[in-house]
């Protein structure tokens, strides 16, 4: 499956999935999950409480790389971990993956990484770094 590296705030992501690493409680703390609330507010733990986990009949999915963050994972070993099976992936309605880094370091990393993936399967962008407007 072919997906985009993009660098930018997940929680000013329009898709139809943010994956987070909420936990199967949905309960939204730090990280990811915390950006997400705090840019939605309480509505939002409340919606994924009652609406998650989403179905993978989505065409649209933003994924930041899960457990390089709060949870202190190598970022390069799970950029690479993540893209592999984003790469491998073959799915049945989705259209559009978003692999998101919020800096431009952690872009860099990602990218760096991922080198071993096939040029088929990471597109190259002209500009990683997206204004809000543009997603």
């Amino acid at each position: 499956m072919e997906f985009d590296i993009v660098q930018g705030d997940i929680a000013r992501q329009s898709a139809d999935a943010l994956v987070n690493a909420a936990g199967t409680s949905l309960e939204m703390g730090s990280g990811v999950a915390g950006a997400l609330r705090r840019r939605g507010g309480e509505q939002v733990n409340q919606d994924a409480k009652e609406n998650g986990p989403v179905d993978l009949g989505c065409e649209s999915l933003v994924i930041p790389a899960l457990g390089c963050g709060v949870a202190g994972f190598d970022l390069a070993e799970g950029a690479r971990i993540i893209g592999e099976a984003l790469a491998s992936y073959r799915p049945e309605t989705l259209e559009d993956i978003r692999f998101i880094a919020y800096s431009d370091e952690e872009y860099d990393t990602i990218r760096a990484a991922l080198e071993g993936v096939s040029n088929e399967d990471v597109p190259e962008t002209e500009s990683h770094a997206e204004s809000e407007a543009d997603r």
